[in-house]
């Protein structure tokens, strides 16, 4: 092994990774394979998580499921419990978890704007919270938050999406500012659409 490789192996680690949608699975690749995470994907809906799963399994990686609700703060708080019990304790966290919804500002319903706010303000909330607890206890963790482009711009027809971004945007710096200190190390991410080629 490389001095590189092993400067930045994640052999032993345990990353939490909420929200996988394929294309963010497949990505997980490098962290199990080459580094040697054992990656716990997070999901509602059972069927595409463990679909996920499998598609990584078959590629010979560490990937287990983690089923609940992540905008369910109980859930959140027994689910983090488990998986520590049984893969032991939470390294990483991708707090990967939103969604979009667009219609014009002064039609946009409030049920929208609700289920809007609770999975891209909440839920990674309630993750971060309930793994930061043990990696403060430890005073070593990471904690990656994915925020959007639309953190720092604004487009018509996603007003609330925008604020929700904005909102993990601040979170993150706060978040570092208090839990730098305990050696958890928190980042943001703001990924924008690519233009086709």
């Amino acid at each position: 092994m490389s001095y590189l490789d092993q400067l930045f192996t994640l052999n032993g680690k345990v990353a939490l990774v909420t929200a996988p949608i394929a294309a963010s699975a497949m990505r997980l690749r490098g962290a199990s394979q080459k580094s040697g995470a054992t990656v716990v994907i997070n999901g509602r809906d059972r069927g595409r998580t463990e679909a996920a799963a499998r598609a990584l399994q078959s590629e010979g990686l560490a990937v287990s499921t983690s089923i609940a609700d992540v905008t369910d703060r109980e859930a959140v708080v027994h689910e983090v419990g488990r998986i520590e019990e049984r893969l032991g304790a939470i390294d990483i966290l991708i707090n990967n978890a939103g969604v979009q919804h667009r219609a014009a500002f002064v039609d946009f319903p409030p049920d929208k704007f609700d289920a809007l706010m609770r999975s891209n303000v909440y839920a990674p909330f309630f993750v971060a919270q309930a793994t930061a607890r043990g990696m403060i206890a430890r005073t070593r963790g990471s904690i990656l938050n994915i925020c959007s482009v639309q953190s720092e711009l604004g487009r018509p027809s996603i007003v609330p999406y925008t604020a929700s971004k904005g909102a993990i945007k601040m979170m993150t710096k706060a978040m570092a500012a208090e839990l730098g200190p305990s050696r958890v190390r928190v980042n943001g991410l703001a990924p924008g659409i690519s233009a086709p080629t």
